[in-house]
């Protein structure tokens, strides 16, 4: 006997008050929509809006988040098929319980297939908490994902124990940086040595970054100096209705400025690359030499990215 919550979900579903929301994620040197996340949100007949914190943790205990999950996904299918040509990457959050689904592949192929979308258009989060918890499930859920031609995302980068390891364990194509680290606003040493790192790290992994939570100019502006590639958060843009979406994307209109920082104010491995890049623009290639040891080694700008 179904519980009175998922009885609730499927008449909101069938009476149109389950809803997508999508929050934008923006290039980080043109302000322009690179990507979104595909948010629910249950908008009463009266429009009061309930949050999915009220009522996806007790659907997950329950073991009925899928009918979310799955409504959400054919939500953000039918919104690439919408924009067309202008249509960004939209990805949608599934819970460890989906790598239990033998038959997960075939349903997001049936619902890109009814859509007549570019699966690659269609991203996969799984947070760094389910992997932690279900380790090899997860991982093999993830193989499958990737090897059928879906972007992975690690959601949530930095919120729990986070694992160097199983970061380099997932293919993932994207890496979301956790709001935790932009706790301090950006403005202790600690605080933006950490952030910096965790820039590095992906890039050397060759991850694209999106940093989530970003609402302070002071958090933008530090940003701007980690190399990042997508910013996500309430200084651009809070989760919007479909409609306001699409007018999003097809305007074309950019979000406020992007600020610069000086070079004074840019971190310790922001002021590296900036030199070597400098250097790179110039030569093809450099050597390093090590007199004490009598060797040297040749270094390629791809050897350096």
């Amino acid at each position: 006997m179904e519980n009175e919550l998922l009885k609730e979900i499927k008449e909101a579903i069938k009476n149109g008050e389950l809803k997508a929301y999508f929050q934008p994620q923006y290039y980080s040197d043109s302000a322009s929509i690179g990507g979104a996340e595909a948010l629910v949100r249950w908008v009463k007949a009266d429009g009061t809006i309930i949050p999915p914190s009220e009522f996806i943790p007790q659907l997950e205990k329950e073991g009925n988040v899928s009918v979310v999950d799955w409504f959400i996904t054919e939500q953000a299918c039918k919104m690439i098929k919408t924009l067309g040509d202008k249509a960004v990457r939209i990805s949608v959050n599934f819970g460890r319980g989906h790598a239990h689904d033998k038959d997960f592949i075939k349903k997001l192929d049936a619902l890109v297939k009814a859509y007549d979308i570019d699966k690659r258009l269609v991203g996969v989060e799984i947070t760094e908490s389910d992997v932690a918890i279900e380790r090899v499930e997860v991982l093999e859920w993830a193989r499958q994902i990737e090897e059928a031609g879906y972007s992975i995302a690690i959601d949530d980068f930095g919120s729990g124990l986070s694992s160097l390891s199983f970061v380099k364990d997932v293919p993932a194509k994207i890496l979301k940086i956790d709001s935790s680290f932009l706790d301090d606003n950006c403005q202790t040493e600690r605080g933006r040595i950490a952030l910096e790192s965790v820039f590095y790290f992906a890039k050397r992994l060759k991850l694209k970054t999106v940093i989530e939570g970003v609402e302070t100019d002071e958090q933008l502006n530090f940003i701007h100096t980690c190399d990042c590639d997508y910013i996500q958060g309430f200084l651009f843009s809070r989760p919007v209705p479909q409609e306001d979406f699409i007018n999003m994307c097809i305007s074309g209109k950019n979000a406020k400025k992007c600020l610069k920082n000086s070079f004074d104010n840019i971190g310790l491995l922001g002021q590296m690359k900036l030199l070597v890049d400098s250097v790179y623009m110039k030569y093809s290639y450099i050597i390093y030499s090590n007199l004490s040891k009598n060797a040297y080694q040749i270094m390629r700008k791809s050897n350096y990215e």
